[in-house]
């Protein structure tokens, strides 16, 4: 080890550098007693440097069990690209104010992204291009932002060399920064600002499609059930229960808006209070799984933006619809979209007639829309009936949610 510096930053920059380069992949337990042994160290530097990879969002600790490498979520993706746009657009717009030696250092990047990608050196490559985003940052001329902007940048470092190993991603990826150098060199800040951005969204995108593909819970035939759940209850219950036993759907993902388009003025709950009530409906079934997508970076209310994020990457999605949602799904942004990347499903019952479902139905069939309607019993009751009348209506409540309610005083 290198005696110029304490023997705590050593340790700390030899597991930083293992887990940033994917030799400590994400949820590997990292034993303090097993790292002092292997770097011949006493175990008080090894538990210093795992403060320090905590407060860079590398790793969390968790109470009785150990120090895990962490393991980055959709929401902490989106809410690193959410900060990313911010930080970066105010770089790009700032670079005109910059010293004359930047320019250099931009070609430096632009011809080591070049070299990385011409030997397919995705170490190297994703270590250019971490040098390149913290550049643009650095052009926003805050102590402050930089700091931030190099952790949320490591933490990026961890899923680049993994997305990158898809050649279609690493040719897209190289491209994209090859064209903000460029723009960045020209002055044309507008350019660089745009590219910039689809950037970072294709960015996100692939993050998702490896998260997909690496995690069996969203392979074979999964539901997406999209509402505001304010409160969820029994009614919501009972149809997905329907579509598990009728349409053997392996998984359905649970995902309250954030905000509701067409609900707006009578949303009552805070979406972290709606998404938290959805986890106690169904806690411990593993069958379900609650999504929080909408409470990130879109934010948008537009159920099209979220199923954009499943399409690519789910082989077949069941959109679950209430039977009034079924027969307004027309009047629904992009709904042309939603349906051809979804098989819309809903079950007879209040809100529409089985009559009025079954043209809609037609209807869709001949836009090349497959169609699923099930006829069954569904329970009286509305979340709005339960915000009106808590305790008549504590029988369509599974019992963590209302018990949450009433300690928070919700309705």
């Amino acid at each position: 080890m290198d005696i110029t510096r304490t023997i705590k930053d050593q340790v700390y920059a030899i597991l930083k550098q293992k887990i940033l380069s994917g030799e400590y992949q994400s949820g590997v337990q990292l034993k303090e007693s097993d790292i002092a042994e292997e770097l011949r160290v006493s175990r008080s530097p090894v538990r210093e440097a795992f403060r320090d990879l905590t407060a860079d969002g590398l790793v969390s600790t968790e109470a009785q069990k150990g120090t895990f490498v962490k393991q980055i979520t959709l929401q902490d993706m989106e809410d690193i690209m959410y900060v990313r746009l911010m930080f970066e657009k105010k770089g790009i717009y700032n670079i005109k104010n910059l010293s004359k030696s930047r320019p250099g250092i931009l070609r430096n990047i632009r011809d080591n992204l070049v070299k990385a990608y011409e030997e397919r050196n995705i170490a190297d490559f994703s270590a250019w291009d971490y040098a390149l985003h913290t550049e643009i940052t650095s052009f926003c001329d805050s102590q402050i932002m930089q700091q931030l902007g190099e952790r949320l940048n490591g933490m990026m470092l961890m899923m680049r060399n993994i997305t990158l190993q898809n050649e279609a991603r690493f040719l897209q990826s190289f491209n994209e920064h090859i064209k903000i150098i460029d723009a960045l060199l020209a002055g044309e800040c507008d350019r660089a600002w745009a590219i910039d951005k689809t950037h970072i969204r294709h960015t996100l995108d692939s993050f998702c499609k490896y998260r997909f593909a690496s995690d069996s819970r969203f392979r074979g035939k999964v539901g997406l059930f999209g509402g505001a759940f304010d409160p969820i209850h029994a009614g919501h219950l009972r149809l997905c229960e329907s579509m598990f036993k009728e349409l053997n759907l392996d998984r359905i993902l649970l995902i309250p808006s954030f905000k509701p388009v067409h609900k707006q003025k009578s949303i009552t709950a805070s979406f972290g209070d709606r998404l938290e009530l959805c986890r106690l409906a169904v806690q411990g079934d593993s069958r379900y799984l609650v999504e929080d997508i909408e409470g990130s970076l879109y934010g948008t209310g537009y159920f099209c933006d979220t199923l954009r994020h499943y399409a690519p990457s789910i082989g077949e999605i069941y959109l679950i619809l209430g039977p009034d949602s079924y027969t307004g799904l027309g009047g629904w942004k992009n709904s042309e979209y939603i349906i051809k990347n979804a098989i819309l499903c809903t079950l007879a019952g209040r809100g529409a007639s089985l009559a009025d479902l079954r043209r809609r139905q037609a209807d869709f069939e001949r836009l090349g829309c497959r169609s699923v309607i099930l006829e069954g019993d569904s329970l009286p009751v509305s979340s709005a009936q339960i915000r009106g009348d808590l305790e008549g209506s504590r029988e369509f409540l599974p019992p963590g949610v209302y018990e949450y309610i009433k300690k928070l005083q919700l309705y």
